[in-house]
């Protein structure tokens, strides 16, 4: 029987978080169907946490979506580099990365 979709695209902050993400992804294994993190215009925390789950879960085996590329400015202290058209996940403990406080402040705003 052929797969019902092409592939899946998760969104981390539409499905919920990175655990969610997780769990879609065990089910795109599970379904034999290719995931693909989905990218909206994020700094880079959010790109953090969509390098460990797509490295995480063998599901996520198509390119990822990113605008990364995009960005002008970004909030971490060492922004990600892009090579040969790929971004390392972090090695660093916890997400891998460190904000800079003085670009975080810069996009604060009161709500």
């Amino acid at each position: 029987m052929a797969s019902p979709a092409g592939f899946v695209l998760p969104d981390t902050h539409i499905a919920g978080g990175i655990q969610p993400c997780v769990i879609i992804g065990r089910l795109c294994k599970a379904a034999g169907i290719p995931g693909i993190m989905h990218c909206g215009h994020d700094l880079g925390p959010q790109k953090a946490a969509m390098l460990h789950v797509a490295a995480a879960c063998p599901a996520y085996s198509l390119a990822n979506d990113s605008t990364y590329y995009g960005l002008e400015n970004d909030i971490l202290i060492k922004p990600f580099r892009i090579e040969a058209g790929t971004i390392a996940v972090p090695t660093a403990p916890g997400p891998g990365v460190e904000a800079d406080l003085q670009m975080l402040d810069r996009y604060n705003i009161d709500c």
